[in-house]
C-alpha cells in the first residue's frame, strides 16, 4: 500500500491549521450597564463597543442618564449619547472613547468621554466588575486608565478577539 505523497501530507497539514484560523473571532466587543449613586439618586451608563481587529473599524455608543452636579451641591438630570470612535481590548478589559453627539445639556456636545471596564466573570465567587469613567477634552483610549470603581449594580461583558497575530 502506497502512503500519501509528502506534498499531499503538507497540504492536509496546512489545511488543518488554516481552518481554525478562518473560524477565529476577529471582533472584540464589550457591552453592559453600570448604575452608581449620584447625589441622592442613581445614574446609569449603558455601553457597547466593537472593534474589528483586522480592518480596525470601531463602532458603539456610550449613553448616560442621571443627575450631574452642576454647581457644588446642586444636581440636574442630564442625558447624553456618545459615538464610540476608539476602542482597545486587553484580556478582560476594554477601553472606549467617543464624542458626545447629543445631550440634554448642550455644553456637553462635542466633548469626549472615556470609559474603561473590567469584566471579572459572574457568580458569587467572582470579583466584582470595575470601571473608570471620565469626561475629557481629549482622550486616548489606548492608555487604559485602571478601572477603579466597583460595579455594585449592573454588569460588564468583555470579549476579546481570538484571531492570532493581530
Amino acid at each position: 500500500m502506497r502512503l500519501a505523497s509528502p506534498r499531499f501530507a503538507c497540504f492536509v497539514f496546512l489545511l488543518a491549521c488554516a481552518v481554525p484560523l478562518a473560524a477565529a473571532n476577529a471582533t472584540s466587543s464589550a457591552h453592559g450597564q453600570i448604575q452608581f449613586a449620584a447625589g441622592s439618586s442613581t445614574a446609569t451608563i449603558r455601553f457597547t463597543a466593537r472593534l474589528d481587529v483586522i480592518s480596525g473599524d470601531t463602532s458603539g455608543s456610550i449613553d448616560f442618564s442621571g443627575p450631574v452636579e452642576v454647581t457644588p451641591g446642586n444636581f440636574a438630570d442630564v442625558t447624553f449619547s456618545a459615538d464610540v470612535t476608539c476602542a482597545a481590548f486587553l484580556i478582560n478589559e476594554a477601553s472606549m472613547s467617543g464624542t458626545v453627539t447629543s445631550s440634554s445639556m448642550p455644553a456637553l456636545i462635542g466633548t469626549q468621554t472615556l470609559l474603561t471596564v473590567e469584566d471579572n466573570g459572574q457568580g458569587k465567587h467572582s470579583a466584582p466588575d470595575r470601571y473608570t469613567w471620565v469626561m475629557t477634552s481629549a482622550s486616548d483610549c489606548h492608555s487604559f486608565p485602571p478601572p477603579s470603581q466597583v460595579v455594585v449594580d449592573g454588569h460588564v461583558h468583555v470579549r476579546p478577539a481570538s484571531v492570532p497575530f493581530f
